[in-house]
């Protein structure tokens, strides 16, 4: 296989979004004494809130109040104090100097909109690394539909298998595979207790990882020829 083009996740896996809100909404729901089952909140992860309405569920428990519109601007200023603080994962900002020096193509592909991921690229000096971005104003349907994928494999304009993708929930892998393309899941700190199996690749991080070695552990993935 000759990998030319590289597709990356946005949130829990560039920079740790989703930490940041399941921390912002669990001590919402801790305030008032109420249960956030992570169970549930773990499928809405890399993909949209018709999963899993987390909104839907706590004023299920917390019951009538006049007060809804402040406790949830209250929960949303604390979401991006912890999230403007934060770094790119350890490894991501190297690995994207290294792909567009050497010609790789590098695509984002992510289920949150426009204006919450190109500022945040833009903070972190990202964005002039990304040959095109994805999000979900593009697409009927976001992950695990691999619609996403799909466009950005055709917007760098190269086969699925010529691609991979760097992934951190169960939602963006199986839209990733789905899409043809192959698959590196990295774990955050919400998404380690989920099941990544379907990746290609599971990696505690892209620590010290290069284009050569990532191709390098693509390589010795079984090749599986279809039968007629």
């Amino acid at each position: 296989m000759h990998i030319i083009g590289f597709i990356f996740d946005f949130d829990g896996l560039i920079l740790d979004t989703e930490t940041a809100e399941y921390q912002s909404w669990k001590e919402l729901f801790n305030t008032h004494h109420l249960d956030l089952p992570f169970t549930d909140w773990s499928l809405a992860i890399g993909t949209s809130n018709k999963v899993f309405d987390v909104y839907a569920c706590f004023e299920k428990q917390i019951g009538k109040t006049n007060h809804l519109d402040q406790i949830y601007r209250r929960r949303e200023e604390r979401y991006h104090k912890l999230v403007g603080s934060l770094s790119p994962f350890p490894g991501i900002l190297d690995l994207l100097i290294e792909a567009h020096s050497i010609g790789i193509k590098v695509a984002l592909a992510s289920s949150s909109t426009q204006d919450w991921v190109v500022p945040h690229l833009e903070r972190l000096g990202m964005l002039p690394f990304f040959d095109s971005i994805h999000t979900q104003e593009e697409v009927e349907e976001v992950k695990p539909c691999p619609d996403l994928y799909l466009h950005a494999v055709k917007a760098l304009g190269m086969q699925a298998k010529e691609a991979v993708a760097f992934e951190d929930s169960p939602n963006g892998i199986r839209a990733a595979k789905d899409a043809g393309v192959y698959c590196v899941a990295i774990p955050n700190p919400i998404t380690s207790v989920l099941d990544l199996g379907q990746a290609d690749i599971i990696l505690p991080s892209l620590k010290n990882m290069t284009v050569s070695k990532i191709n390098g552990m693509l390589e010795k993935i079984p090749v599986v020829t279809e039968l007629p």
